[in-house]
């Protein structure tokens, strides 16, 4: 009888700590922890964030990998085709693109693949509502497409 209690309760405390999505979902997921909706922001300023990911690992890009390596030698990505529509909802590893406002695709986006990190607004932003969209993809840029493997966080840029 302990044993049984002490499994169960080992259970519910890896269940309780995060294993998994918060809906209970097993697909890729993707959360804003920071920034607060609406917070304000100057153009040129840095939109400190921070987000966390269920049943994904975060990872270098395939494309990236050697370049990291071999700091310093130039590197390019322009065969990565990343306007395709294409998803590979079964991704459980990759990085995220963040987009600000409508851009997809192949728009100017950051890639990363860290839970915390800072997105630069241009100097030329427009002041009024704007969006960051974070978007994971898998190792070779494919949208990993499941519901909750987007979220967008909105704020306002002042003069």
């Amino acid at each position: 009888m302990k044993k049984a209690t002490l499994i169960l309760s080992s259970l519910a405390f890896l269940l309780a700590s995060g294993c998994g999505s918060s809906d209970g979902s097993d697909e890729p997921a993707i959360h804003i922890v920071s920034p607060d909706d609406d917070a304000s922001y100057r153009a040129g300023e840095g939109i400190i964030y921070a987000i966390h990911v269920d049943n994904f690992s975060l990872a270098v890009p395939l494309n990236l990998r050697s370049a990291l390596r071999h700091a310093g030698e130039e590197h390019s990505t322009t065969d990565m085709d990343m306007s395709s529509t294409e998803t590979n909802p079964e991704a459980r590893e990759g990085h995220y693109h963040i987009y600000l406002d409508d851009h997809a695709g192949a728009d100017s986006h950051v890639t990363a693949w860290t839970e915390e990190g800072v997105f630069e607004l241009p100097l030329e932003i427009e002041p009024g509502h704007h969006s960051l969209r974070f978007e994971l993809r898998d190792n070779e840029h494919i949208i990993v497409g499941t519901p909750e493997s987007e979220a967008s966080v909105h704020f306002m840029v002042v003069e």
